[in-house]
């Protein structure tokens, strides 16, 4: 994989735009105006985490059941040829 693909393939991740998105309003706060209060900043970065987290899991679900659904294609494409 080349760099250019990982960079793609970084932005169009759910994961690292809600990262960056929070990076971005925490160190723009006062530029921005936006004028967070410690607790504000401290719920979204908490938000941003459990989306983070739960896309994760996500991800991680669908890997596993699309390894389950290639065993299986395998499996009876086995079970064709045997017959």
């Amino acid at each position: 994989m080349n760099i250019l693909q990982t960079i793609k393939d970084m932005f169009g991740s759910k994961k690292h735009l809600v990262a960056m998105l929070t990076i971005l309003i925490v160190a723009l706060n006062k530029k921005l105006g936006l004028d967070l209060e410690g607790n504000e900043v401290t719920m979204i970065v908490s938000i941003a985490v459990a989306l983070i987290i739960g896309q994760g899991a996500a991800d991680f679900g669908k890997g596993k059941l699309k390894a389950e659904f290639d065993h299986d294609i395998k499996s009876i494409k086995e079970n064709r040829e045997n017959e």
